[in-house]
């Protein structure tokens, strides 16, 4: 390996970036161009993603009565029991929501981030300096900026509810609103992170049959490099430079006291 001069990354609108612990399993990944997206389930954070569900109030309930006809309306006055929920109508409620919190697990998320240059990423995504990082042309995926709140997101539960007393919760495919708003909303986090600078992928195909991962496919020229970091070995270097055929090839040194993030290796 020899220095070719220490250049600064580009830290804009052109590329995101993937940290990544340097385990056999993201190495065979980067090797097949994969990208594993993953339901919210498998998130170190409890938090993150989490939509908050409203339940509406029973003035708000008694408001969409007017929606139903037939047998649905039978199924909704069955519901509500002397001016309050029913037995029925508070298990309704419950079973609703576990319904919906299922449906949002199953959307696939892959995160990047805008910054290359965190200490607190390599050290707690990229095993503390010894992974990588992937460097995607941004154009590589449709992500989205996340929006960092002081707040968890929340979303009403009352169009939910009628959905499901038609028994039409198939939300991706029949309801693009309820949809749109949860997709929307996986792009929150609480601010304590806004240091991460993530922008989000969520993959068109939600997880099916209660996976938990699911992989994309990609280009390899979506790829300008990979960075390899600063306590990674030489014989991972050598391997991960000898198995792919990325453009750019770059690794974290130190010069003078200065942390260098785009040094090229060769």
């Amino acid at each position: 390996m020899m220095k070719l001069g220490l250049l600064k990354l580009e830290n804009n609108s052109k590329y995101l970036y993937k940290y990544q612990v340097a385990n056999c399993r993201n190495i065979r990944n980067l090797i097949c161009a994969n990208a594993v997206c993953s339901s919210r389930t498998t998130f170190n954070d409890i938090f993150d993603s989490k939509i908050i569900l409203n339940p509406p109030s029973y003035k708000e309930f008694i408001s969409i009565e007017g929606k139903f006809k037939g047998k649905n309306l039978q199924k909704f006055r069955k519901l509500k029991d002397n001016g309050g929920f029913s037995k029925q109508g508070k298990e309704m409620l419950r079973q609703t929501e576990i319904i919906i919190n299922k449906v949002i697990d199953s959307y696939a998320i892959y995160s990047l981030s805008n910054n290359a240059e965190s200490h607190s990423m390599w050290a707690h995504y990229a095993d503390n300096h010894s992974g990588f990082c992937i460097k995607f042309k941004k154009e590589m995926f449709e992500a989205k900026e996340i929006q960092y709140k002081k707040k968890l997101p929340s979303i009403n539960m009352l169009e939910l509810i009628e959905m499901n007393i038609k028994n039409d919760l198939d939300i991706k495919t029949k309801n693009y609103t309820v949809h749109n708003e949860i997709h929307e909303k996986l792009h929150h986090k609480l601010e304590d992170w806004d240091k991460e600078q993530e922008y989000r992928y969520i993959d068109t195909d939600n997880l099916k049959n209660g996976k938990t991962r699911k992989v994309k496919k990609y280009k390899k020229n979506n790829v300008d490099g990979i960075i390899f970091g600063y306590r990674m070995s030489e014989r991972t270097k050598n391997f991960l430079f000898s198995k792919t055929n990325f453009k750019n090839y770059y690794q974290v040194e130190v010069d003078n006291g200065i942390v260098n993030w785009n040094v090229p290796y060769n």
